[in-house]
């Protein structure tokens, strides 16, 4: 509560008085409580929600639909006595509706509203003002002037509500409250116990509590293949030193662990050798089979990660990890289970077993592995690290970082490579020997001690360790072991063929990808039914609370609204879109990217091409659930459901967009909030054209989309429709003694394409302001063949689509390709 009282000084402030609202304390101050009140409401409904539901996607649905229920029953585009009977008596239920009433008399209350020339009718040069009427709700005939009490009591607002209302508004919200502790003391979301979905027998199955350590699965021949050199390898970030002056070597059947105290550089130093997110100076030299790396480098590679990035829908066999992978991981019996996340599915081992066979599925040369007992217990260390220790039984190079294994699991490595926390090298060579080394320096080990920790800790204590290693003979006999690595002939055949950085072309790459994702989708069945939740329930709302409209001119405006609502759905939508495309997008840069699984362009395409199915129905659902009830014109019906369809995919790639210039989703969320007001704000229908400040009408007017999606459809359903008028819409007005409302108004009336109904009366003349929509359309500076009618209209929204499209593109090569810092925060 302190920081949104805080947020709306900073609002209020600028926004009260830019807008020359009433320079009253008492109204400022009232302004101010209620628009706090209603923050509170909001804030409280949506945590309401979020105490009830399991996932974003769940709070997106419900937030989504009830913000559409909040803004469409607040009074202000349908006043509350004109709310049909089937949802109408929602507003009572809405706080919004009482903020508004509020905000409506506080700034009313005490106005005087004028009518210009082009509010009185007739519009008759030298009329008597007392034969003429205002075209102001709450006007009485003969009067030029409302007050802004009858204005507002026009539309069912008094102001002796206000403290009503600020009571009602705080029972709302204490309710959401009340309701909201309940959920979080009778809801829980987490699973009883660890189970994992096995596709193929359709059950839920509970993993065993002993593991079958396969050491004899698989028999790949790693003998022939090249070992992996470094010397001398000194690794800067900007003017810090990570690593200084490393050298070593893992070869073929070597099972080495590099070991450090935090922030020693032990990653640093497998991101350098893997080329793998790295984003250092790397100084000194690294071979592989003798040659520098090449293009071929990273395809001969491996790199289990410390986060375990792995798409929970899908199972260990589609996350490609195959043949004697899935027999040497002991993985067999889980194959065509599902992975999840770190609250339900595999588990912690099990995950970290796919996520090793993930890289052996392409048989590298090297694997290496970040942390692999991460997260685990004893057991399941132990496991993990026996797996790779049959993979170097087998031939495999394999080089892991370890942060202080037991003695057991360091019993298991073949070699140790020792860093400092100063990042220099302590040592390199084998397990066995490491204590024999220290102690010939004086360094003495206790029986029983942890010989990890006995070197951490001997290294802390001082003395010039790096000094040491530098002037010993196993750094000597370290640089001749490396110099009699043999060169193997068979890598360089392949650097020198094989040149591709994707084992596969972008057009296969992108073929491929979106099945994936859209087997994503119908898995993760939250996502799918929040887009079509908001959409039905919002088709709803607005089809049937907009139900079969007329052709008067307030039925003409309720036209305009029930397209307006389109917009509404924006937000709902496009943070499901932010959320998937992030996770999808961090997925490829730490994991599928650097393993050079597909580009950035079939990311792209893919994460584009897999919405295009749910955007299909979506436009299905809402425009059958909307038009028709709405009773819009059927001679437009084609017109507007491609426009739907066409706002669908702008919505869908304005989200990808969004993400993609956005280096995390807060932020990507606080621009598409700002850039969705902007254009609502200046779209030309809440604030009209001719009515907007000058300086905003020629240039935020055209640069907003949703001008034209807008524009094309509003005039769609309005243009050339006969206008017949209601009784509420007729304008009532005396002629002078002795005249006929013909004789005092029918020129007027002909001249300015108005209805006079009752020419020959000599009292309480009625006019309809308006004979067609074309009329109506024009106070929005629509129709009229603007933007070369409907489809101009629809033509340029199309290019907004088109660019927001190439900016996704453009924005993620620019960010994770590049690396560019668009902004100086990121």
């Amino acid at each position: 509560m302190p920081l949104i009282a805080f947020q709306h000084i900073l609002f209020i402030l600028p926004f009260y008085f830019l807008t020359r609202l009433q320079v009253d304390a008492g109204k400022f101050f009232f302004f101010y409580l209620t628009l706090f009140i209603s923050t509170i409401n909001f804030s409280n409904l949506l945590r309401m929600f979020s105490y009830y539901v399991a996932s974003l996607d769940d709070c997106f649905r419900y937030g989504g639909t009830a913000c559409t229920v909040l803004l469409l029953f607040a009074g202000f585009l349908i006043p509350a006595a004109e709310m049909r009977a089937c949802f109408g008596w929602l507003h009572w239920l809405n706080p919004m509706y009482y903020a508004y009433e509020n905000l409506f008399v506080n700034e009313f209350d005490g106005l005087i509203l004028s009518c210009a020339d082009g509010s009185l009718i007739p519009a008759i040069n030298g009329a008597n003002p007392a034969y003429q009427a205002c075209n102001i709700a709450g006007a009485r005939p003969g009067q030029s002037s409302v007050s802004g009490a009858d204005y507002a009591s026009a539309y069912g607002a008094s102001s002796s509500h206000r403290w009503r209302n600020i009571g009602i508004m705080i029972g709302i919200a204490i309710a959401y409250l009340i309701v909201g502790v309940i959920g979080s003391e009778i809801m829980n979301f987490t699973p009883q116990e660890s189970h994992f979905v096995d596709l193929e027998k359709s059950a839920a199955v509970l993993p065993s509590e002993e593991t079958s350590l396969n050491s004899t699965a698989g028999d790949h021949a790693y003998k022939h293949e090249p070992g992996l050199t470094w010397k001398n390898i000194t690794v800067t970030y900007g003017e810090k030193q990570a690593l200084t002056n490393i050298t070593g070597s893992v070869k073929p059947g070597d099972f080495t662990a590099l070991c450090g105290a935090c922030g020693a550089g032990k990653t640093t130093l497998l991101t350098a050798l893997s080329q793998t997110n790295f984003s250092g100076q790397l100084e000194g030299e690294v071979l592989f089979g003798g040659i520098a790396p090449g293009p071929a480098f990273k395809k001969s590679t491996g790199f289990a990660q410390q986060m375990d990035l792995h798409d929970g829908t899908a199972t260990a066999r589609e996350a490609r990890v195959r043949g004697e992978g899935v027999d040497l991981l002991d993985l067999k019996k889980v194959e065509n289970a599902l992975i999840g996340d770190a609250e339900s599915g595999l588990g912690v081992e099990l995950t970290k077993r796919v996520t090793i066979g993930v890289e052996l599925t392409a048989r590298p040369k090297i694997l290496f592995a970040d942390e692999p007992t991460s997260g685990l217990d004893s057991q399941g260390a132990a496991h993990i690290v026996h797996y790779l220790r049959v993979l170097a039984q087998q031939g495999q190079a394999v080089f892991v970082t370890i942060h202080q294994p037991s003695a057991s699991l360091f019993s298991e490595f073949d070699r140790l490579l020792a860093l400092s926390s100063e990042g220099q090298q302590l040592y390199f060579g084998r397990v066995d020997a490491v204590i024999p080394y220290f102690e010939r320096y004086g360094a003495i080990c206790p029986p029983d001690t942890n010989p990890t920790e006995f070197v951490l800790e001997t290294v802390g204590a001082g003395s010039n360790w790096a000094t040491n290693w530098a002037e010993s003979p196993e750094a000597g006999a370290l640089v001749e072991d490396i110099a009699a690595i043999e060169v193997r002939k068979a890598l360089s055949d392949v650097e020198d063929n094989d040149r591709r950085d994707y084992n596969a072309s972008t057009t296969q790459q992108t073929l491929l990808l979106p099945l994936r994702i859209l087997k994503n989708q119908w898995r993760n069945t939250p996502y799918l039914y929040s887009k079509i939740w908001v959409h039905v329930v919002s088709a709803i709302l607005v089809g049937f609370t907009f139900f079969q409209l007329g052709t008067s001119p307030r039925d003409l405006q309720n036209r305009t609204f029930s397209v307006y609502f389109i917009v509404f759905l924006v937000n709902a939508i496009i943070n499901t879109i932010l959320l998937r495309f992030f996770f999808a997008r961090l997925y490829w840069e730490f994991r599928e990217g650097p393993a050079k699984t597909y580009s950035w362009v079939a990311l792209c395409s893919a994460s584009v091409l897999a919405e295009m199915p749910g955007a299909l129905v979506c436009t299905v659902l809402y425009y059958v659930l909307w038009y028709f009830p709405s009773g819009l014109p059927h001679n437009t019906a084609g017109y507007i459901f491609l426009f739907t369809l066409t706002y669908e995919i702008f919505q869908v790639l304005l989200g990808l967009f969004m993400m993609a210039m956005s280096p995390d989703l807060g932020f990507a969320g606080n621009v598409l909030v700002f850039i969705v007001c902007i254009a609502n704000w200046f779209n030309g229908i809440i604030v009209p054209y001719d009515q907007l400040q000058v300086f905003w009408r020629y240039w935020l007017y055209y640069l907003s989309p949703f001008t034209y999606l807008l524009g094309g459809m509003v005039t769609a359903v309005n243009k050339n429709l006969a206008v017949t008028c209601s009784a509420a819409d007729l304008t009532t007005f005396s002629p002078p003694p002795g005249q006929t409302c013909g004789q005092y108004a029918g020129a007027w009336a002909t001249s300015a394409a108005a209805q006079l109904l009752n020419p020959s009366a000599t009292a309480n003349c009625s006019v309809c302001k308006w004979t067609n929509g074309d009329q109506y359309l024009a106070t929005f500076h629509l129709g009229g063949g603007m933007w070369g009618g409907i489809w101009g209209y629809w033509g340029i929204f199309l290019l907004f689509t088109v660019s927001n499209l190439a900016l996704v593109y453009a924005f993620t090569w620019a960010t994770k390709v590049k690396y560019w810092k668009l902004f100086y925060f990121f």
